[in-house]
């Protein structure tokens, strides 16, 4: 099933195995979805030897459970966190070195292309120290030269963004050698659209987003950034919001062919590639 003849992604999808799990997907496929794109949890319950090796290979097992066990494709992102930090910290182990040596693992993903991007990767979405906030810049500067020399996406995870932080963002981009439209603003804001940036943003897919996303005329992304915790169901929004909000578009808007086309085919094919977009 496809809407419009579109295929609906959803941008950023996390999943557990002690969630919902496969009903997730299920839902999200039952409400009109085609691709996911998994993105790894962290799990603060894994000693912190082998971390990101736990981390990415159980992301990558649960991808491909979904490929055999439903209809969605799924593709994967597979970073280090940015909250990580404390976690290392609080363990006495460098932070820094932990997290760039996550960044080195990502590699050999991207080189036989298991991965479609390097994220969710950046800074604490909170108020920090300077030198938090210039140790995750470092690392988050080491994704980004990852990604170019891969030319895959990063997806980053950061503190909400004013013009001039933004505009920070691009010039990490162009030391790193990295097109603007391939960092990709995860949880970005309406305000974000109406910037000169040029960075590429995922819009968290609630309705009032939509429609204020819409007005900006600017082309975006769309995510739930649903998390799976069973303990808080619909953790951030539900997993069948993006489809539900790509019926909402056919619904609402008479020019809804050339939105659906923008959001589900148009960016994504700019960003990951044709193959999975174009029908």
């Amino acid at each position: 099933m496809t809407i419009e003849n579109f295929r609906i992604l959803d941008n950023h999808f996390h999943l557990r195995t002690d969630g919902l799990y496969l009903d997730a997907v299920k839902a999200f496929k039952k409400a009109g979805g085609d691709i996911i794109n998994l993105v790894n949890l962290p799990d603060y319950t894994i000693p912190t030897s082998e971390y990101y090796e736990h981390i990415y290979e159980r992301t990558l097992k649960m991808a491909e459970f979904i490929r055999t066990n439903s209809e969605v494709k799924v593709m994967v992102t597979l970073g280090p966190y940015p909250l990580d930090y404390f976690y290392f910290r609080q363990a006495s182990v460098n932070p820094v070195k932990k997290m760039a040596d996550g960044i080195m693992l990502l590699e050999k993903y991207a080189e036989d292309k298991t991965i479609c991007a390097i994220g969710e990767i950046g800074r604490p979405h909170f108020d920090v120290d300077p030198k938090v906030r210039e140790e995750s810049n470092q690392i988050l500067l080491r994704g980004l030269h990852l990604a170019a020399d891969y030319h895959i996406p990063a997806i980053l995870h950061t503190e909400d963004l004013d013009e001039a932080a933004l505009f920070e963002l691009q010039v990490m981009g162009n030391k790193s050698g990295i097109s603007p439209h391939m960092i990709i603003k995860h949880h970005a804001t309406v305000s974000n659209l109406m910037s000169e940036s040029a960075l590429s943003m995922s819009v968290l897919a609630t309705r009032p987003n939509l429609r204020g996303s819409i007005e900006t005329g600017k082309s975006f992304l769309l995510e739930t950034d649903y998390v799976d915790d069973p303990l808080k169901p619909g953790k951030v929004i539900a997993p069948d919001s993006v489809p539900k909000r790509a019926l909402m578009i056919r619904g609402e808007y008479t020019n809804y062919e050339k939105i659906m086309s923008d959001v589900f085919l148009k960016l994504p094919s700019k960003i990951y590639g044709k193959e999975l977009f174009e029908i």
